[in-house]
């Protein structure tokens, strides 16, 4: 077919584009039925867009492109490779250089089956490639590289690194890094570098010659985590980011000492033991962990390690060299330098008895510690046959330095027995027959098995090894003590004898039931050391049986109680009947039936007057909550997020840093709030909290986080929620004042009277009274007008009255509520959509 024919059905079909979309696109196809080579056409056709060299897409372009993915579709890309000769390739190298926008040349690819061709044509695409690299077309060239597979024959720091310091847009460095493991470890590094670094961000720069760059202002923090995504998401090893790795190494050592010499919750041979398996092959950590002992004030504890690591003295500090040039090197060696916090080693022995904690109900001879192939064949044997096995694992903390954590311990109670699996010493010797046994146990439907936070235990088990990585799935009948115990308190508020205020997880359900806690002290050991204390021992068997007692404790109560079947229930009933039937979370997870649906119409606002109506959303098909029911706890990483949260009307408590670590199960179980939390705090609250009240957050800022939050969670922000609660301190009551009297309040505040006033001058409003000499509210707080600025008070916006928190004084106008509302529309409509 000629040019001039060609040049006549484009002139036909830009016709038709422009006034009937409908006929455009069967006219079209009827003229590709009619070319020999439908790629000639097309891409004649693509030669007279000459809007193909801007970044925004031709949408013209785009409709040629579809129509012809639409007719080798509906002749089953029939001759689509017969299609691509010299001229054609020509033609391809040609055109696509001029393809400016990735949306456009992502289609161009799929349309002509450029994924499709040999090795020997894609390859034709090289030179290009290099010319659009050279011209710092990144975008463009990473997604063709991606498309024909071509890593092998490109650098990939000489394009990832320009392309995300340009763009910082992840999603097209991932889909490039996606097909080279090479590039994947390159630039986590690179990351890594960008973190660690003082000065590398600017020596890329003039490395690549990058201007208009988008990276500039990201924070070191943000290079960390965007690593630490990419070294989940491609399996790869913590060891590849020295920087990233000895920060939290830095931190965990710290956490440690901080057990250790502050808490004093640690004993001396766990601290010593741990803090040796941080530090052992990483200088920089041995260092550091003497410059820890100078700072918790224990200089003589550092100076053997002075001589065990070998550490060069002129890297020491000047108080420490001081100290440690007082001996000699003998005479350190035999000096007996024990790190000391003030609490006495306690060497435990297995009759040692302490009151104050719930005793194990078995004794020394009913434990067995299982570490040989033959005890191990043994101990499944029988557990196979037992009606009912308490199970409990214990593995060493992680410290966020990557990869799964490892089992330590098994710990299976049944029959009055006890028995730790010792896998540290059996997983190298275990074969396959006996990895079944393990499966076979979980997957017996005839053996009830009880756990505290069961599904973190069994993720572990399941991780140690490829045949249970396959094979353990759909574990049955099994009882997570964890999630019946809000269930029974509601169904019979006195199902347990004794009251717990101070005791979290496990140990708080054994008082409550008891009335002693478990003995927590070796809660924090190191659980790959060897040989095992017997501290270590009667903890971890305990750990198992005492889920026997509570079981056997329940059975009685229940019974008496009226509930005999309490054990037959499902934990997936357990969890939608009781409080969390009207939790968002639960309809996250489909565990809510349709019949139970929430109302959810607006509710008024106290004290703040109405805002514009919304329409009803009772009819959704969805479960929803609204905001104002809703409530959520922010672990201390992610406090920022709770500003979010109130901002939408949710009340949200924000758990400070340096709290309790069990401050949120505190939360969960006394006031069922979900927990939002990230990192290793979602696996440490996983073993205490239901997974419909934990909610694990991403490393992306927490703003862009919360639609998707508000969408998972099924939550209802009308515009009356906005600005319901203070996002500051989360209170709900506000006092409303004319600008007038906040005007003069700043006054008074910023040029006080130079003869103070004799009396207060109190004014009385609907939620409480203001001194207008002092700003003093009657709940004893000062009105912050120091922080409303004048434009507001002098009317420049209009503003005629503030709203004031009652419970940390911060002032909210109309401005401000204009401003939120417009900046969560979006949260506003999404909901009313759903």
């Amino acid at each position: 077919m000629e040019e001039n024919q060609y040049n006549t059905y484009f002139d036909e079909l830009h016709k038709l584009w422009n006034s009937s979309r409908n006929e455009f696109e069967k006219v079209m196809l009827d003229r590709l039925a009619s070319c020999n080579n439908p790629y000639i056409f097309v891409l004649h056709c693509m030669k007279k867009f000459p809007r193909l060299k801007k970044p925004k897409p031709d949408q013209e372009a785009s409709s040629f492109l579809r129509t012809l993915q639409l007719y080798m579709k509906q002749n089953d890309n029939q001759n689509s490779q017969e299609y691509v000769d010299e001229n054609t390739l020509n033609a391809f190298l040609e055109i696509i250089p001029n393809i400016q926008n990735n949306e456009i040349q992502t289609l161009f690819i799929d349309a002509f089956g450029l994924k499709e061709m040999d090795s020997k044509k894609r390859l034709r695409f090289e030179p290009i490639i290099r010319e659009m690299i050279a011209s710092q077309q990144y975008k463009e060239a990473c997604n063709l590289i991606s498309t024909l597979k071509l890593h092998e024959h490109f650098e990939g720091d000489a394009l990832v690194i320009p392309l995300f310091l340009k763009y910082n847009d992840m999603v097209v460095v991932e889909n490039f890094i996606n097909g080279s493991p090479k590039y994947q470890k390159e630039f986590i590094t690179v990351l890594d570098s960008l973190f660690g670094q003082k000065g590398y961000y600017y020596l890329l720069v003039q490395e690549y010659n990058i201007e208009n760059n988008n990276v500039l202002k990201t924070k070191p923090k943000a290079f960390s985590n965007l690593a630490t995504k990419l070294l989940k998401k491609y399996k790869l090893n913590i060891s590849c980011c020295p920087h990233i790795l000895n920060k939290r190494m830095s931190g965990s050592l710290h956490f440690i000492y901080t057990k250790f010499y502050e808490e004093r919750s640690i004993q001396r041979s766990t601290f010593y033991s741990l803090v040796h398996d941080a530090v052992k092959d990483n200088i920089e950590m041995q260092i550091l962990m003497i410059q820890f002992f100078c700072m918790f004030r224990d200089i003589n504890a550092a100076l053997p390690y002075v001589n065990k690591y070998q550490v060069p003295i002129e890297k020491l500090s000047k108080n420490v060299k001081k100290e440690y040039e007082k001996y000699s090197p003998e005479e350190i060696e035999n000096l007996n330098f024990l790190a000391d916090n003030g609490i006495e080693e306690v060497i435990e022995t297995w009759d040692d008895s302490f009151p104050e904690y719930y005793p194990l109900q078995i004794s020394e001879n009913d434990v067995s510690l299982v570490d040989t192939v033959e005890e191990y064949v043994i101990c499944m044997d029988k557990a196979s046959k037992a009606s009912l096995v308490g199970i409990d694992a214990e593995w060493k903390p992680s410290f966020g330095l990557g990869g799964d954590e490892e089992m330590g311990l098994l710990q299976l109670a049944f029959d009055n027995q006890a028995f730790l699996i010792d896998f540290i010493i059996l997983l190298p010797i275990l074969e396959e027959s006996h990895w079944i046994m393990l499966i076979n146990f979980f997957k017996n439907g005839n053996i009830r098995k009880l756990g505290f936070g069961l599904d973190n235990d069994i993720k572990v088990i399941k991780a140690m090894n490829p045949t249970t990585v396959q094979n353990l799935v759909n574990v049955k009948n099994t009882i997570d003590l964890m999630e019946f115990k809000n269930y029974l308190t509601a169904q019979c508020p006195n199902i347990f004898t004794f009251d717990n205020k101070n005791n979290k997880g496990l140990s708080g359900m054994v008082c409550q039931c008891f009335g002693r806690p478990l003995n927590k002290l070796e809660q924090f050991s190191n659980w790959s050391a060897r040989p095992l204390s017997v501290g270590q021992i009667k903890y971890a068997a305990q750990d198992a049986q005492c889920l026997l007692d509570i079981y056997n404790y329940l059975e009685e109560r229940c019974k008496s109680n009226g509930l005999p079947d309490w054990k037959i229930k499902k934990t997936i009933e357990v969890n939608q009947n009781q409080k969390a039937a009207a939790h968002p979370m639960a309809s996250r997870l489909g565990k809510v039936p349709n019949k139970s649906r929430i109302s959810s119409t607006p509710q008024a606002v106290t004290g703040r007057g109405a805002r514009m109506n919304v329409p009803s959303v009772t009819n959704r098909k969805k479960t929803m909550v609204s905001a104002s029911k809703f409530r959520a706890a922010c672990d201390s990483g992610v406090q920022s997020l709770a500003q979010h949260l109130r901002m939408c009307g949710i009340d949200t408590v924000a758990i400070p840093e340096g709290s309790d670590p069990d401050e949120p199960i505190g939360l969960y179980q006394s006031e069922m709030r979900v927990i939002f939390t990230r990192g290793n705090g979602y696996e440490r609250l996983q073993r205490c909290i239901p997974k419909m009240f934990l909610y694990k957050l991403n490393n992306e800022p927490f703003q862009s986080q919360l639609l998707q939050i508000i969408q998972k969670l099924n939550i209802v922000v009308t515009e009356d929620d906005i600005l319901k609660r203070c996002y500051l301190c989360n209170g709900e009551t506000f006092i409303c004042v004319s600008s007038s009297i906040i005007k003069c309040m700043k006054e008074n505040l910023t040029y006080p009277p130079l003869v103070p006033a004799k009396t207060d001058n109190w004014i009385a409003f609907e939620n409480g009274s203001i001194n207008k000499r002092n700003g003093k509210m009657d709940s004893g707080v000062t009105v912050n007008v120091k922080d409303v600025c004048d434009e507001l008070i002098n009317k420049t916006h209009n503003v005629t009255e503030f709203f004031v928190c009652k419970k940390c004084g911060k002032c909210y106008s109309q401005y401000t509520d204009g401003i939120l509302s417009g900046k969560f529309s979006s949260i506003i409509q999404e909901t009313i959509k759903n």
